[in-house]
């Protein structure tokens, strides 16, 4: 979200809204692991590729060095460079239009677009899908989550509607 100009002849102060902890715990998301499934590596062919095994390898072995459990779930963009990719326990990376690489650990899987629409606060029940998983998550990795919008116009459009001149629409 971008900020383009603010309007020097209103005066009013705009608070920036208190940071909001999602109602929805990641594990709730993704569900327990299934026994086992932390031996799994990503797989190659249609969805997956040696350099993400190889990243995977690597991260792996970071996570091995730290003394991280087996069924902690810890998920990692396997498309970003290993420079770039951080291992995040117990919650999503910033999702991108890249994100059908992001690997579970403890699950031996990557994260679906039910989970990366959940992670961006969509209500399934609202969300009518008409293209494919892929596409979907390119177009999730693209949005703005849904709590940040909320909270972001929450604190904006108040602050508007109270400067707001005669005539102008509210």
């Amino acid at each position: 979200l971008y900020i383009v100009a603010v309007r020097t002849d209103l005066c009013f102060e705009f608070a920036w809204p208190t940071p909001q902890v999602h109602p929805i715990r990641l594990i709730d998301i993704i569900g327990p692991a299934p026994p086992g499934a932390h031996l799994n590596e990503p797989p190659v062919g249609a969805r997956g590729g040696r350099h993400e095994r190889d990243r995977w390898a690597v991260h792996s072995a970071t996570l091995r060095d730290r003394g991280v459990q087996p069924d902690e779930p810890w998920l990692v963009n396997l498309h970003e460079t290993l420079p770039l990719a951080t291992l995040k326990k117990g919650e999503c990376p910033c999702l991108t239009s890249n994100s059908n690489r992001i690997w579970i650990s403890s699950h031996g899987r990557y994260v679906t677009a039910k989970e990366c629409a959940l992670m961006q606060g969509f209500d399934l029940r609202r969300l009518s899908v008409v293209v494919s998983d892929r596409q979907l998550i390119a177009m999730l990795g693209n949005s703005m989550s849904v709590d940040v919008i909320k909270v972001i116009l929450g604190a904006v459009l108040p602050a508007l509607a109270r400067n707001a001149q005669p005539g102008e629409v509210e």
